[in-house]
């Protein structure tokens, strides 16, 4: 050791240093003290040879050679350093040169591969760190009753350990101490220990049954992780802390009785238990960590006491075969992931203390046929309650603000949705491919539909979307087949880019004209009633067609007053002339009952001005829904009117002179333009 001397105080301040034997810190200090106090050359070589004395007075560590076994003495007692015998059964002297061996050093029999047994002798007090690891051909060892402690890794990789008496001296056993040691069938922990180390029995495969007493207070990080023959385990009620995968890969664990005084049990604790089928979680528990009961996948049911107040990120997810779980009271959140995957679960209550429902909550609970969100819930997260293909109905609290994406998505058998008044947005694909779903009622406090929020929701009949929706995400409705009916809200200022597209039943849709600025490409495409959309809309549309589209509609109005005119001026003229019977067939009854039918089409059953079908309105929308469904009777109408009229002007040309057949030739001309244009022009393109 180096010291400092502080003249301060007038103390020496010691730092280790490797090259430097140990000395006493007293005896140094004297002979520095004599340093201080020569103030002429002979102080100063008296001072000097005052240190000498002083340090060959002081008593030293010596590293010294006996038999097999290196040592170093402190204080007259041996530490065994280092073996350097060939193996086999071997008896650790007493002493060595007189000293008593007090001590199996650190690393001191490392990687001695061909050490069969090994019995220590009565007097030592510890087995350092990494005594014997990787031992690999060591079956035996006797431990007396004079160890007090068992260092880090002192056992550790002992494959061929098969059995290890712990006495009842031992205060302490170190982290890792017969990790690996994958013959050990048994331990009996003595009372004396008050913890188990981290990883202290770690991969033990063999390890079939451990005793822990009442003195242990903790049971470290992974202690008995992948002990895969461990059947059983009792925690005895002077335990307050399991610690972090203590027994996670337990594959046969069957049974544990965790103690009252248990305050939490940690992350992965129980991960991979596939043999447990039950557990009593004590009231004393106030958190279940992460993955604590992962894939125990025979896990049947589950009572979470009130006393816990959080259940973390899959701390019950792939648990196959549960089936029940019952949430305490006191519980505010839980984590993401906790139950997924438990395709057996079919109910669960969720308390009203919960506040929180996270992404992946109950996601793939196959089996889960309905829930209530109390409401306490302000978020439902991400996933929530995605592919949870049994869920009927669901009932959504009106503290909920926000439902996440694909909260409900691919719940094929849910048919109805009450979301509350609170909620404010419906994130993406939230319930999309819900495809029974017939009916939802949206709350009047939401703002935004997000994109593909019921995409394919093709059982759909029906949905009021509330007046304080200002947007309808992309997709937000597409491919709701059986979607008849839509009223967009005056609220409502931008519909999204496929946002109804292929609602091949949506005949009826109320679009406000005053506050919708925005149309997507295709946001009705393939619905019955998109090109009446696409007419009184597609200005606001991506598309620009809103040039054309006016056109059409003053093609229509000209081409039904063109057409009445015409239907007058053939009566007046046919009464005129007195035409034979024929010729006011031909000439009159044809064109007039396609030309009543079109307007009875268009306006009267309508129920419609030409003003309303401008401004866009319900009952033009009506009309439209008409039009959609006779538009190829109207077309075979006016084509075979035409083509009539045009033989019959023919058949006049021939009979009458020029001035009488003209003005009625050039107005069937007109007419029939005026028809194929109509038709041609306001043709669906659904």
């Amino acid at each position: 050791m180096t010291a400092d001397y502080e003249e301060s105080n007038g103390r020496w301040n010691s730092q280790p240093h490797h090259w430097l034997p140990k000395f006493s810190t007293e005896s140094l200090a004297w002979a520095v003290t004599g340093f201080q106090g020569a103030r002429n050359s002979w102080g100063r070589w008296g001072g000097t040879l005052i240190f000498a004395v002083a340090f060959g007075a002081m008593p030293s560590v010596q590293a010294a050679t006996e038999g097999d076994y290196t040592y170093s003495v402190d204080n007259q007692r041996a530490i065994i350093k280092k073996y350097n015998g060939l193996g086999g059964d071997v008896v650790i002297p007493g002493s060595l040169n007189g000293h008593p061996v007090i001590s199996i050093g650190d690393k001191a029999c490392y990687d001695c591969s061909g050490l069969t047994g090994v019995m220590i002798p009565d007097g030592v007090t510890s087995i350092g760190a990494d005594a014997f690891f990787l031992c690999s051909g060591l079956t035996r060892v006797a431990i007396p009753a004079s160890v007090t402690s068992i260092g880090n890794g002192a056992f550790s990789g002992c494959r061929n350990l098969a059995s290890a008496v712990i006495p009842d001296s031992v205060t302490s056993i170190g982290e890792s101490a017969f990790s690996w040691c994958s013959s050990l069938v048994g331990v009996v922990i003595p009372d004396s220990v008050t913890s188990v180390g981290d990883y202290m029995f770690y991969e033990c495969v063999s390890l079939t049954s451990v005793t822990i007493p009442n003195s242990v207070t903790s049971i470290g990080n992974g202690a008995f992780s992948r002990c895969t023959s461990l059947t059983g385990v009792v925690i005895p009620d002077s335990v307050t802390s399991i610690g972090d995968g203590a027994f996670m890969d337990c594959f046969r664990l069957a049974s544990v009785v965790i103690s009252d005084s248990v305050n939490s049990i940690e992350d992965s604790t129980f991960w991979g238990c596939c043999r447990l089928t039950s557990v009593v979680i004590p009231a004393s528990v106030t958190s279940i960590g992460e993955g604590a009961f992962m894939e125990c996948s025979r896990l049947t049911g589950v009572a979470i006491p009130d006393s816990v107040t959080s259940i973390a990120p899959y701390a019950f997810s792939r648990c196959t075969r549960l089936t029940s779980v019952v949430i305490g009271n006191s519980v505010t959140s839980i984590g993401e992931n906790a139950f997924s995957r438990c395709t057996r679960l079919n109910s669960v209550a969720i308390p009203g203390s919960v506040t929180c429902i996270a992404p992946y909550a109950f996601s793939d609970c196959s089996s889960l046929t309905s829930v209530v969100i109390p409401a306490s819930v302000t978020s439902i997260g991400e996933n929530a309650f995605s592919r949870c293909s049994s869920l009927t109905s669901v009932v959504i609290g009106n503290s909920v603000t926000s439902i996440g994406e694909n909260a409900f998505s691919r719940c094929s058998r849910l048919t109805s949705v009450v979301i509350g008044n609170s909620v404010t947005s419906i994130g993406e694909s939230a319930f999309s491919d819900c495809s029974r779903l017939t009916s939802v009622v949206i709350g009047n406090s939401v703002t935004s539909i997000g994109a593909g929020a019921f995409f394919r929701c093709s059982g759909l009949t029906n949905v009021v979307i509330p007046a304080s929706v200002t947007s309808i995400g992309e997709g937000a409705f597409s491919w709701c087949s059986s979607l008849s009916r839509v009223v967009i809200p005056v609220s409502v200022t931008s519909i999204g880019e496929q946002a109804f597209y292929s609602c091949s039943s949506l005949s009826r849709v109320v679009i406000p004209a005053s506050s919708v600025i925005s149309i997507g490409e295709e946001a009705f495409s393939g619905c019955p009633c998109s090109y009446w959309v696409k007419e009184n809309y597609g200005h606001l549309n991506k598309q620009r067609f809103a040039r054309g589209n006016m056109e059409n509609r003053t093609i229509f109005i000209a081409y039904l007053i063109t057409w009445c005119a015409y239907v007058v001026a053939t009566h007046a003229w046919v009464h005129r002339k007195r035409l034979s019977v024929a010729g006011v067939v031909v000439a009159h009854t044809v064109p007039a009952v396609v030309a009543l039918t079109m307007t009875y089409v268009f306006l009267i059953a309508g129920g419609t001005t030409v003003a309303q079908f401008v401004a866009g309105s319900e009952a033009g929308m009506n009309m439209w829904s008409l039009w959609f469904h006779l538009w190829p009777i109207l077309l075979i109408g006016s084509a075979v009117s035409a083509v009539v009229s045009v033989v019959w002007t023919i058949v006049a040309c021939v009979k009458k002179p020029l001035r009488r057949w003209l003005p009625i030739t050039l107005a069937t001309v007109v007419m029939s333009v005026f028809a194929f244009m109509t038709v041609a022009a306001n043709f669906p393109d659904a």
